[in-house]
């Protein structure tokens, strides 16, 4: 019973230290329930500044990332301007290298043109005195040979005066040969010269050019003096308001180098015919022209020998010159003017 009541006792006790065990292990869990909550806020919270942390981190690193991947590209950029440095270093010396071989050359063309200058103006300045020599020595020579001429035709004219007086004292006169002979003038010389030419039967049906038989050799005797032309044909000119003109030419002796007459104007005759109504006349009638001429268009008309033809122009319609048996007729004479 004892042993019962112990064991209760036992059992009370331990019941009780149980119960009071629990209480205090309750006691404890609920304590350390909230030490734990707190434990995990406070994880929690280590949590999120780890994970703020850990983002932090990565927005570091990718910081860090960027910067190395910009010191990475800075690093090559200095790489490149260095490069680029260094290039331009060596365009610079290329250039001054360049500059200075051009201005090298442009010394010399400068230094080659002014030599070539100075030698063309030496060369120049030679020429201009061999010219001004040769100039001078032909200026020199004419006026020396001017000088003997003259001084031989005063001799000449001293010998021709001694003679003159010789041949005065004598009564007579000294001709060209240098003679002395008794002056006589002989009963023609005052006479002037014609020169004339006639033709028959010379028909010429051309409208324009140098007439058939129309012409005359002379020679003119001094250089003062003019020429009497008088010229007779017949002349048609057929159809309405048919004309024509004809014109002295003065040719050389040969016949070439013709010109009209220009001093003191031309010499020509000029026929006009108009016919009307139908009334058509062949009507050949008899003309003539004249005139004085000291000189043509190509030509002062001096002493020697001359050609004159007879020329037909500026025609319109049917030309026709001599007709039938008719005479015809050039007569050329020198004349002194008053």
């Amino acid at each position: 019973m004892i042993r019962a009541i112990i064991g209760f006792a036992l059992v009370a006790v331990a019941s009780a230290n149980i119960a009071g065990d629990a209480h205090e292990t309750a006691q404890t869990n609920t304590e350390n329930e909230k030490t734990l909550a707190l434990n995990m806020a406070t994880l929690n919270g280590l949590k999120t500044k780890i994970s703020l942390a850990e983002q932090s981190f990565a927005s570091t690193k990718a910081s860090v990332e960027r910067v190395d991947a910009l010191a990475a590209d800075v690093m090559g950029m200095d790489g490149t301007v260095q490069d680029m440095v260094a290039q331009a270093n060596n365009n610079a010396a290329q250039d001054q290298e360049d500059a200075a071989k051009q201005l090298d050359d442009e010394k010399k063309a400068i230094m080659k043109s002014l030599m070539d200058a100075a030698k063309a103006a030496r060369q120049s300045m030679a020429d201009a005195k061999e010219n001004t020599h040769d100039a001078f020595k032909s200026r020199t020579d004419a006026v020396v040979t001017k000088f003997n001429a003259i001084k031989e035709a005063v001799a000449g004219d001293k010998t021709y005066l001694a003679n003159v007086e010789k041949c005065a004292n004598q009564g007579k006169t000294l001709n060209k040969n240098g003679d002395c002979v008794v002056a006589a003038i002989s009963d023609s010389s005052g006479m002037s010269t014609i020169n004339y030419r006639t033709w028959k039967d010379q028909n010429d049906g051309r409208d324009h050019g140098y007439l058939n038989g129309r012409h005359i050799n002379f020679e003119k005797k001094d250089d003062k003096t003019a020429l009497k032309i008088i010229y007779y044909d017949n002349m048609r000119v057929h159809g309405h308001t048919a004309h024509a003109m004809w014109e002295v030419q003065f040719c050389d002796a040969g016949g070439g180098g013709c010109s009209n007459c220009n001093k003191p104007g031309r010499i020509m005759h000029w026929r006009w015919s108009g016919h009307q109504h139908n009334w058509w006349i062949n009507d050949h009638f008899g003309g003539e022209l004249y005139g004085l001429c000291t000189a043509a268009d190509n030509k002062e008309l001096k002493a020697g020998k001359y050609q004159i033809k007879i020329r037909l122009h500026h025609n319109r319609y049917d030309i026709h010159t001599g007709h039938g048996g008719q005479h015809g007729s050039i007569q050329v004479e020198e004349v002194m003017l008053a």
